[in-house]
């Protein structure tokens, strides 16, 4: 936001005084999509880690890969762990720097236990470009193969981790996709499989994923 000089005497914040860098609008998204996502109980504190992440993402550009998440997931599994074991993890597998930073911040959690599977649901949203593509990347890392052929009740839990935070999806839609899967007897199924389903996770299943 910039305020262009003027030799007359004009209201201060005039539409003629003001100029919008290009830009602003994207960053000023991105970071309400994070709020509603985080529900942060501290926003200055949520919105300083934010914006550190996002410098933090300039110095750091390499782009997490399927690969990183599959090995992450195998080496830590789909529970909690602390922290610090996560990041630790990270490192190894060689996730960017910013990408882990900026996943912490829509957990919204800067210590204690991480949730692996929340972390990798969120860091999936990352490499997809919309909400089907989302599913289809989860899928792929958590079956370590390119069918995406996972456990039901896993899928469920997976699916879980985005209800919680994109509107477009909801709890009851997840719930009606696990009552299908009991009730036909689906015990594993793969992305093309379920892309089948008479269901509709999504209010729009081409909407995208907030990342």
């Amino acid at each position: 936001l910039r305020l262009k000089m003027t030799s007359e005497e004009v209201p201060l914040y005039s539409v003629d005084q003001i100029e919008i860098f290009d830009g602003l609008a994207e960053i000023l998204k991105e970071y309400t999509k994070a709020v509603i996502r985080a529900q942060p109980a501290n926003i200055y504190q949520f919105s300083k880690e934010y914006f550190e992440a996002k410098v933090h993402e300039k110095k750091d550009s390499q782009p997490v890969t399927k690969e990183m998440l599959r090995h992450l997931l195998s080496k830590l599994g789909p529970g909690k762990v602390r922290r610090e074991l996560l990041e630790e993890r990270c490192r190894e597998e060689g996730l960017p720097t910013n990408a882990v930073q900026r996943v912490s911040t829509q957990l919204n959690q800067s210590t204690g236990a991480v949730d692996v599977s929340e972390f990798v649901v969120l860091a999936c949203t990352m490499i997809s470009q919309d909400f089907l593509d989302t599913v289809k990347v989860i899928m792929e890392v958590e079956s370590g193969s390119s069918d995406g052929h996972v456990q039901s009740g896993r899928l469920v839990d997976l699916l879980s981790h985005i209800a919680r935070r994109d509107q477009e999806v909801s709890q009851q839609a997840v719930a009606e996709l696990a009552d299908y899967l009991q009730a036909n007897g689906i015990t594993h199924v793969s992305f093309a499989e379920l892309v089948t389903f008479p269901l509709q996770l999504a209010k729009d299943k081409s909407a995208a994923v907030p990342n």
